[in-house]
This record gives C-alpha cells, sequence and structure tokens, in this order.
C-alpha cells in the first residue's frame, strides 16, 4: 500500500482533497474552521498548515505528530525558530525593522492567510485590501493597520477613547471591517451581536458606499453567499420602535454621507438630490417606482395582518392561509430580478443588488413555499414563519432606502421607460387595484432599438435577423428551430408549403423536400382535404385561431395543432402545424395524480 504523503507546501484545500481524513484530523488539532466548507474553499486554498498553525498558535511539532500517528508521512516540514536564536547576531541583522507578529495584526484571519511569517505578501495573490497596508518595502507596516476596534477579542490595553475615535476612517478601512464581520458570521457569531457593532461603525456611511463595498467584495474572491450575509445585517440601519421611526432611519442612512457620489447621477449631484429625485419618481402615477412602492404598500400590510395574528396567538391554519397571500411577493421580486437587477449588472456593473439581494429574494420565496406546505413541527413552523415574514419586512426598507436610490443615480429616461413597458408583461402584486398607466412607458421593440443603434449597438453580425425580440443568425435559428420537440410545418398565406423543421430522426409524418413550394391542399388524399379547406378558411376568416386533433399514430398518442399565425396586427399570415407525441407526459401526470 503506497504511503500516504502529507506535503506541508500544499494549501489545505488540496490536502483535503486529496486526503478526506485530513479535515476530521485538523478539526481534533483545534482547526474549527475547516468544518465550514465556505471556508475550506476560499481561505484553505491559501492557506497551509504551518501558516495556520501560526495564526492559531497550535504547534507544529504537535500537529506533525498527530498526522504520523495517523499514517502520513509528512514532508516539507519548515524549521522551527528557537526562542534562544533572537539573541544571536543573524537576527540582529533585522533589527532595524520592526518587531512583526502576524497574530497582533488587526485584520480578520483571512486576510492574514495572506502573509509570510517576515510580514512580506505574495503580491500577485494578496486581496487589493491589504495591499494598502504594505511598506515600500512590500512588507506589512503595522502603523497602516485600521484603528478600528473589530470584534469581542479585539481589545485595547490604552483608556477607552471618546465616541467614534475608533471608528473606520475610510472606504479601505471600512471594508475590512465588512470583511470581518461576514467572517465572524461565518464561525456562527450571534448575528445581533454583529449588527450591533455595524450600527455603531457605519451608522454614517452611505448606503450606496456600502453596496459598491460589497461588490468589491464580491470581485475580489469572497463567494456571493457569504457577502449575502451582510444583508441582514445592515438592515439594522433601517431599525426602530415604531414605522415612522424605521422610515426615518432609513432616511438618515441614505443622505448620511456628506461627499457627493463621484457617478454619473442623471440629474442628481449627490446622495440627497438622489433621493429626493427617488421621492418624485415614486409619486409619479404609473412610473416603475411608483407600481414597486405601491407593491411594497400592499406586501406591507399583507405582513401587518400576519404580525397581528401571531400577537393573537391565531391557529396555524389561519395564520397559513395569511401566508399563502404574501407568497405573491414571489411576483414583485421577480420584476427586480428580470429587470432592475440585470440592468444594474449588464449595463453599470452594479453587481452587489444582483448578486447580494437577488439571492435573499430567492431564500424568502423558497422559505415561504416551506413554512406552508405543512411539513415542520408546530414549534418550528412558527419560529420559521416569523423570522421569513421579518426578512420580507426588511426588503421593504432595502428597497426603497438602498435599491431604488442606487436605481436614480443610474438608469438614464429611456431606461425607466423600458422597465415601463416591461413590468406590463408581469401581474401586480398584491393590490387591490390596477396603478395608472404610465403614458411614458415604452412602445417599442428591439426592431427600433436596432434601427437606432445601429448593428454595432444590436446585432452582433451584420447577417443577423432583426426581430421584435432580439436578433439571431440564420444559422442559429435553424438549429433553434431543430431543437424543439416537435414537428413544425409552415404554409403561407397563399396555401404553399413553406417550412418544416428536422432534427433527423424519424418523423410520424412525413415531410419530403419536393413538398416544399406546392400548394398544401395537394399534399394530401382526397378524403383530408375537405377538412384541411375548412381549417384554414376559419383561420383566415378569424372564426378561429387553433384545431387540435388527438390521434395514436404508430403506438404513440399524438396531438396535432394546427395554429393560425397572425401578425402584430392581427392579420393573417400563414398556418402553423404542430406535432408533439404525448406519451411521456401523459405518464408523468398519470403517476403524479395516481
Amino acid at each position: 500500500m503506497a504511503a500516504k504523503v502529507l506535503d506541508m507546501k500544499k494549501n489545505v484545500h488540496d490536502l483535503a482533497t486529496e486526503y478526506p481524513e485530513v479535515i476530521d484530523i485538523m478539526i481534533e488539532l483545534g482547526f474549527k474552521d475547516i468544518s465550514n466548507p465556505v471556508a475550506l474553499n476560499t481561505m484553505g486554498r491559501v492557506m497551509t498548515i504551518p501558516k495556520g498553525s501560526q495564526i492559531k498558535g497550535i504547534d507544529l511539532d504537535s500537529i506533525v505528530s498527530l498526522f504520523e500517528e495517523k499514517g502520513f508521512e509528512v514532508i516539507n516540514v519548515p524549521e522551527l525558530k528557537k526562542k534562544e536564536v533572537a539573541k544571536t547576531t543573524e537576527v540582529k541583522e533585522e533589527s532595524s525593522k520592526p518587531a512583526f507578529d502576524i497574530n497582533k495584526l488587526n485584520i480578520p484571519d483571512f486576510a492574514k492567510a495572506y502573509i509570510r511569517e517576515d510580514g512580506t505578501v505574495d503580491v500577485d495573490k494578496v486581496p487589493d485590501f491589504v495591499k494598502n497596508f504594505l511598506d515600500a518595502d512590500g512588507r506589512i507596516d503595522p502603523s497602516k493597520l485600521p484603528s478600528f476596534t473589530s470584534g469581542s477579542d479585539a481589545k485595547r490595553e490604552e483608556e477607552p477613547a471618546s465616541e467614534g475615535t475608533n471608528k473606520p476612517k475610510n472606504a479601505s478601512e471600512r471594508e475590512v471591517l465588512l470583511r470581518s464581520y461576514i467572517e465572524r458570521l461565518t464561525k456562527g457569531e450571534d448575528l445581533e451581536t454583529v449588527r450591533k457593532e455595524f450600527v455603531q461603525n457605519f451608522k454614517e456611511v452611505d448606503a450606496l458606499e456600502i453596496a459598491n463595498a460589497e461588490q468589491h467584495l464580491i470581485k475580489s474572491g469572497v463567494p456571493y453567499q457569504e457577502v449575502q450575509k451582510l444583508c441582514d445585517v445592515h438592515s439594522a440601519l433601517f431599525h426602530g420602535s415604531t414605522k415612522q421611526e424605521k422610515i426615518m432611519n432609513a432616511e438618515k442612512a441614505v443622505a448620511a454621507s456628506k461627499e457627493a457620489a463621484q457617478r454619473r447621477m442623471n440629474g442628481a449631484n449627490d446622495r440627497k438630490q438622489a433621493e429626493v429625485k427617488a421621492q418624485a419618481l415614486v409619486a409619479e402615477p404609473g412610473h416603475p417606482l411608483n407600481v414597486l412602492t405601491l407593491e411594497n404598500e400592499g406586501i406591507a400590510e399583507q405582513i401587518a395582518v400576519i404580525n397581528k395574528l401571531f400577537e393573537e396567538g391565531a391557529d396555524r391554519s389561519v395564520i397559513t392561509d395569511e401566508l399563502n397571500k404574501l407568497r405573491d411577493v414571489s411576483i414583485h421580486y421577480a420584476k427586480k430580478g428580470d429587470i432592475i437587477y440585470t440592468i444594474l449588472k449588464s449595463r453599470y456593473d452594479v453587481t452587489g443588488p444582483s448578486d447580494v439581494m437577488w439571492t435573499v429574494d430567492d431564500e424568502i420565496r423558497d422559505e415561504l413555499r416551506h413554512v406552508t406546505d405543512g411539513t415542520l413541527s408546530d414549534e418550528e413552523w412558527l419560529e420559521r414563519s416569523k423570522a421569513v415574514v421579518k426578512r420580507a419586512d426588511e426588503m421593504i426598507y432595502k428597497e426603497s432606502n438602498i435599491l431604488f436610490p442606487i436605481c436614480v443615480q443610474f438608469f438614464k429616461d429611456e431606461e425607466w421607460e423600458e422597465v415601463g413597458r416591461d413590468l406590463k408583461e408581469y401581474d401586480y402584486c398584491l393590490l387591490k387595484e390596477e396603478p395608472a398607466e404610465w403614458a411614458k412607458a415604452s412602445k417599442e421593440d428591439y426592431t427600433h432599438r436596432a434601427a437606432k443603434e445601429g448593428k454595432n449597438g444590436a446585432a452582433a453580425n451584420d447577417g443577423d435577423i432583426i426581430f421584435a425580440s432580439g436578433h439571431m443568425t440564420p444559422y442559429q435559428l435553424e438549429a433553434m428551430l431543430n431543437t424543439i420537440p416537435l414537428e413544425l410545418t409552415f404554409v403561407d398565406h397563399v396555401d404553399m408549403n413553406r417550412y418544416y423543421n428536422d432534427n433527423g430522426e424519424k418523423k410520424l409524418f412525413k415531410r419530403p423536400i419536393s413538398s416544399l413550394d406546392r400548394e398544401v391542399y395537394t399534399c394530401h388524399p382526397p378524403t383530408i382535404e375537405p377538412m384541411v379547406r375548412s381549417i384554414i378558411s376559419s383561420f383566415k376568416s378569424g372564426a378561429q385561431d387553433k384545431v387540435e386533433v388527438w390521434m395514436n399514430k404508430g403506438g404513440s398518442d399524438v396531438l396535432v395543432s394546427y395554429r393560425a399565425v397572425r401578425d402584430a396586427n392581427g392579420e393573417y399570415v400563414g398556418t402553423l402545424e404542430c406535432v408533439q407525441v404525448m406519451d411521456e407526459i401523459m405518464e408523468h401526470y398519470k403517476e403524479k395524480f395516481q
């Protein structure tokens, strides 16, 4: 049997992948974080065992001994520095540099993973924010480290300073602090403890800066699932004992920054103006922000109904009925996900809301489904129901005071008009009556956009076919049509066979090439021709739009559907025949309802 070789130069992630038992051994040694898959997949990729032993203060000799007891051959173990050596002349050569102790660095543990024992870093791998703390020699300069307090274990020996002196001084320090919050939450620290500290350090920070910092964290390699934990933390900025206090606190958070946001704001020169403009758009009947805000008011009313039932101790069945009504938030969240987040992310590279808030939306939607499916015990059901209702309530304030102002800062007028057009495709969410129609909503489709922007701005290829809803090359179009799991045949407005798709498989209804450009009636036997003429005639007259025929062919149940093809003005263009084998679909529903 080949020996198990543990190479101390390899990172922890690679060792655990090669030998899964490494995880249990390291947990036994005191490396508890390795049990977290996210930590293993992020910190573990840059952390070696010797580096971890230094950060955690775990004796390296003990680590080597335990791995050898478990049957490993340990190689590339770094030589341990004896305390006596510190008094030799070799160390005196380093006396010009300040003493360096990685365990005393006031930065999160995951950042220490990038720092070598002598204080130098690998510049190609280190996160950007760590580079802010380097001296001219590329070595960590303790004097440049953040001066703020981070976590319960970051206590200082000096006397407490006056209020505010330990707060992060700039965006870089605030980003480091946000990273530390993520690390602490990942390790299981109480959410309310982190929230309290967040409010202390960020209550005067611009909401857009927080969103930008979250976006930068994601771009620098922190998984969005981890950054998402901050979403519930910074909602603490909006907390108050009454709804009025919450709104007031939220407005203060949005308008807190005294510096102008150095971005194009479409007429809003700073955060206060952005807030004012957002309020004006919310008040404009039918504007997308007006519609989304009205829906939020409906959501808030439904939440109030549910919270009252919680307070009264109503029966589970009664509360569940109301929770089922709240599940309509999925309509509201779909509008954000399909339209708002997409524009921010694809056109302006504002990924924070799309990667973080979008995930929270999905979690709220999924959790509402779980608490209404009847599978939870009463105790767990009540706890989870209250929690998800609270998250849905907090999302209202996040939209109004973070998402909407950010949109105002970036969206051009024509983009709001596009959003107004696209919102018409969705149902309304928890509204008692439909909002006013917005006259400015765009009526243009993709062909108008292509005409305005030209080929370079719209269709990427000169040979593209431009449709009202997009563009494709003929090659792509044919491949797509041949992939559709139906046999399709198109007959034009003068009753000529013009097209059929072909995926290369045997067809139920044969379509020889010779049938193309022939009158459709010549392709049917005399006994069937009258029926074909009758169907097409009814389509042309407008008497019918579809005719469906069920039959058994070749031992399979088959649906043949004839459909009138009409243009946007309702004019007859031709007839489409769709042939679909229904065996698998019928079997699926038979098993489902047995």
